[in-house]
């Protein structure tokens, strides 16, 4: 499986676990898409993702995927999924997302970080079986243990 192959299918896992949790407030639950549509009519753009090692969220404003960042910035709702080296499934809610700051990755990457403590929380489960499979699609060098 290539690299841009478990991305897609960790991101399907991550929009999985998150359709399963709250299908019921949602009106578009296509596995495909990142962004959902709520009975309330809020867009919301799912990431399934580890931490970064500077306790953040990141995206890649330089990829294609990501070409319209300002997106990022004005749909009504960010939602992180976090998987670790622990069997905890965490997902978080970016309340602020106009607060980030910008860093270069070694490959040249322009990246939006996050920092995960001015987030919420809205849902945290130990979950084993979705853990190990997210970790192992991920493509993280940096997938570190959270406490």
């Amino acid at each position: 499986m290539t690299y841009d192959e478990k991305r897609k299918k960790l991101g399907r896992l991550g929009r999985q676990f998150y359709i399963d949790i709250f299908d019921e407030y949602l009106i578009e639950s296509n596995l495909e898409d990142i962004d959902f549509t709520t009975t309330e009519g809020e867009v919301i753009k799912l990431m399934t993702q580890p931490r970064h090692p500077n306790q953040c969220f990141t995206v890649n404003t330089t990829s294609n995927i990501f070409a319209n960042f300002t997106k990022f910035l004005t749909l009504d709702k960010l939602v992180f999924i976090e998987y670790s080296l622990s069997d905890m499934i965490t997902i978080y809610e970016c309340t602020d997302r106009n607060v980030f700051f910008k860093t270069t990755t070694k490959a040249g990457n322009n990246m939006a970080c996050w920092r995960i403590k001015d987030m919420k929380i809205i849902y945290k489960v130990k979950h084993p079986k979705l853990a190990q499979d997210m970790r192992n699609l991920s493509g993280s060098n940096t997938l570190r243990h959270q406490k």
